[in-house]
């Protein structure tokens, strides 16, 4: 009970701040007016990245500097086609190149566009890397990588093997655990795995304090809807 009472403060302190931001405002409402499932998976990404995040950090700019790189983490997909995204059978090789282009798209656009730190902008460009080198879009290793972008991968995948997808249906739980620690040490940070796992367990209603937090991102929305739109 104390641990949700914290998050849901937690929650709120952070919505408060993005509600002050124009550049995070304008690109996660782009975001939602562009695909609405990439909104979706990407305010479930912040959600467990800002829980993952605060048990990782102590010092409130830094979870939230995490949680603007997690709710902006596939910003680059919006110069993806819609075509390929919502693409219900598997990808040729050409599409798969420019879906793994997203990562650098993001940051590039980011960069152009917003004054956000260096630290969310790597967070962005480092979410598809893996600690043994064999991510994208740079191949980097463990110790290259944004350290925001080790939470955020592990968010990231975990989202998107329990949610269904045009062309697969969603894993069950234990499966996608299975699978994250299966790979620990070699696509994600070991110790940050075992940290995640043990935090999930912990978290009975995850979907509701999900669900707070997309009510709270589209009251924002509606609120500056006259000034983005």
């Amino acid at each position: 009970m104390g641990e949700d009472y914290k998050r849901k403060g937690m929650m709120n302190q952070l919505i408060k701040i993005i509600s002050n931001n124009p550049d995070v405002i304008r690109c996660y409402i782009s975001m939602k007016n562009y695909n609405e499932n990439l909104y979706e998976h990407s305010i479930n990404v912040a959600y467990l990245s800002m829980v993952f995040g605060s048990s990782c950090y102590k010092n409130l700019n830094e979870i939230t500097e995490l949680f603007i790189a997690a709710i902006l983490h596939d910003y680059g997909k919006m110069y993806i086609s819609r075509s390929i995204l919502d693409k219900p059978g598997m990808l040729t090789v050409d599409e798969r190149k420019k879906i793994e282009m997203h990562s650098i798209m993001g940051y590039i656009h980011l960069k152009k566009q917003t004054k956000l730190s260096n630290n969310i902008l790597y967070g962005v460009l480092d979410h598809h890397e893996k600690v043994d080198g064999s991510g994208y879009s740079q191949g980097k290793k463990s110790c290259e990588i944004s350290d925001y972008a080790k939470i955020i991968t592990i968010a990231d995948v975990y989202d998107a093997m329990i949610s269904d997808r045009v062309y697969r249906k969603k894993f069950q739980r234990d499966e996608v655990s299975d699978y994250i620690n299966n790979n620990a040490g070699n696509h994600f940070d070991k110790e940050l795995v075992h940290k995640f796992l043990n935090l999930i367990e912990e978290i009975p209603n995850l979907e509701n304090l999900e669900m707070r937090l997309k009510s709270m991102l589209t009251e924002i929305q509606q609120n500056h809807y006259l000034i983005f739109s």
